[in-house]
């Protein structure tokens, strides 16, 4: 092959460039200090940033929200802190009043006090961070209390605000008015033990106030010394109970007592002693109170005490009598707002048909009444849904079984602001009564908030904690990113300087090279 000079100057500009092509490049990443500029270096790499950036683009949003959530949180909790001294010192005061002589200054001093802290408790309701009130719920841009006729009144919502902090993970960051202030609803606590009859379905696990009876094995024996040894360990209900003393091929009758608390065994056989004993080590004569010997004809048992449920019959309520006929007109009303529903409480069949009925009750005109009823043990009581209301029942004409459920009134409500101004009048009053009443509500709001306070400060370091784990995310994420996206200096340093030197070196060597022609062999 025969070598022209043309080809070998093609051939060493060829490569001329492409090393300083080479330079160029590693110039490129050392200024940029990124090591893929264009989708052509290196697409696997590219994707591989392309899906980090959003990573960490997510985390940081997150990040951002989780910050600001720390940042209510903390004034949120302080704000609880500082509601549970003013608390104390109230108590504090209300025990110094209590002790203090009947008449002088030092009363009204402390008098002044309390009602300062009324003041002092609202500057704490109102509060707002990043011109947002705190305990508004979603209403955010106004105050939570104001001044209405003459009483503090919350304005805000029941509205959660919550912060996304991750994939799925969204915290409700606030407190409203009522949650950290104790806003009680009005709510009417019933006074009467509903006490129901006991009756062939009544539960044995219902019995004894709901602490019920184990089941076993009984042993009867008649006046004619007929006896039966029952097996009752399947027995759920009092009726299969009185059903197999009956059916046992005895002379013993069971039946319920006339004033539905009991079972009541007879001898019918013509003579009066006969006995009942628990067989097989067990005791459940003796919890119904049977195991006895009878010289009379007739044992009666121990009042069992059958505990409400949903599932209790209203004609076995207060012994059995059930409830006379007659409606009830139930309120539920606002300022300047009336919500009236009637009531029939004979068209329901158990409590938990009554306790639907009163949840789901509505206006004439559709509006839900905002009731809950529920039962408390043995009693009914009910509670306002909505803040503010005045809630009431009553019977209608000569009706009386609200009365005789122990449901009949008004409700009482009362919030810390109620609390502290009742307990500056018993203060002035020198209600000893009150006052004493007072040191126990006021007990009992210091307990509550602490509670509160014990909750949401739960909440609130599950959101620390879930800051600083993005906060670590973000750093390992930023780390990541720059294995696959930065330029390594010291190598990207030491190829240009690799590259420069076979430049240069080209370059004289191509010097050299073509200074060499024809005429240097013409001398």
């Amino acid at each position: 092959m025969r070598v022209t000079e043309n080809l070998i100057v093609r051939n060493f500009l060829a490569r001329s460039a492409r090393t300083l092509s080479d330079m160029a490049w590693w110039q490129e990443r050392i200024a940029s200090g990124r090591k893929v500029l264009r989708p052509s270096d290196d697409p696997q790499d590219l994707q591989k940033i392309l899906a980090l950036r959003t990573d960490i683009r997510l985390t940081e949003a997150y990040r951002d929200n989780a910050s600001s959530a720390t940042a209510h949180m903390s004034l949120t909790e302080s704000s609880l802190q500082e509601i549970s001294d003013l608390l104390s010192r109230a108590k504090e005061i209300v025990l110094e009043g209590m002790n203090a002589p009947s008449e002088g200054v030092g009363t009204e001093a402390l008098v002044r006090d309390l009602r300062a802290m009324i003041e002092e408790l609202l500057l704490i309701a109102n509060r707002s961070v990043g011109g947002r009130y705190l305990f508004a719920g979603q209403q955010t841009r106004s105050p939570a209390y104001v001044q209405h006729g003459g009483r503090l009144v919350y304005q805000g919502d029941m509205g959660d605000i919550v912060e996304e902090l991750g994939p799925g993970l969204r915290v409700v960051i606030n407190l409203t008015g009522p949650g950290a202030f104790q806003t009680v609803p009005s709510r009417i606590l019933g006074s009467v033990d509903l006490d129901p009859s006991v009756s062939r379905i009544t539960e044995l696990a219902d019995l004894f106030g709901g602490r019920g009876v184990t089941p076993g094995h009984i042993r009867i024996t008649d006046s004619n010394d007929v006896s039966a040894t029952l097996d009752l360990m399947s027995a759920t209900n009092l009726g299969q109970v009185v059903d197999a003393i009956n059916n046992a091929g005895t002379a013993i009758v069971a039946s319920f007592s006339a004033d539905g608390s009991t079972i009541e065994l007879t001898d019918t056989g013509g003579g009066s002693s006969f006995r009942v004993e628990d067989a097989v080590d067990g005791n459940f004569a003796r919890a119904l109170g049977l195991a006895t010997t009878s010289e009379t004809g007739t044992i009666t048992g121990v009042d069992l005490d059958p505990a409400v449920t949903e599932n209790t019959a209203i004609a076995l309520l207060l012994r059995g009598a059930g409830l006379p006929p007659g409606t009830w007109s139930v309120r539920n009303n606002a300022d300047g707002e009336e919500r009236l529903a009637v009531i029939d409480p004979t068209e329901a069949n158990t409590v938990g048909d009554l306790i639907d009925m009163l949840n789901t009750a509505r206006t004439p005109d559709g509006r839900d009444l905002g009731i809950r009823a529920t039962l408390e043990d043995a009693y009914l009581s009910l509670r306002s849904t909505r803040l503010h209301t005045s809630l009431s029942v009553s019977d209608d004409g000569a009706g009386t079984s609200a009365m005789e459920l122990g449901i009949a009134g008004v409700g009482e409500a009362r919030d810390l602001f109620q609390l502290l101004e009742d307990a500056a009048d018993a203060l002035e009053g020198r209600d000893a009564d009150r006052i004493d009443s007072m040191i126990e509500a006021l007990t009992t709001a210091i307990e509550r908030t602490a509670g509160v306070r014990g909750t949401y400060g739960a909440r609130a370091r599950q959101v620390l904690a879930v800051a600083a784990n993005l906060d670590d995310q973000t750093v390992d994420l930023t780390i990541r990113l720059s294995d696959v996206e930065d330029t390594d200096l010291a190598l990207a340093v030491l190829q240009l300087r690799k590259a420069e030197t076979v430049y240069n070196a080209s370059l004289a060597s191509g010097t050299q090279l073509l200074g060499v022609n024809l005429f240097n062999y013409i001398r």
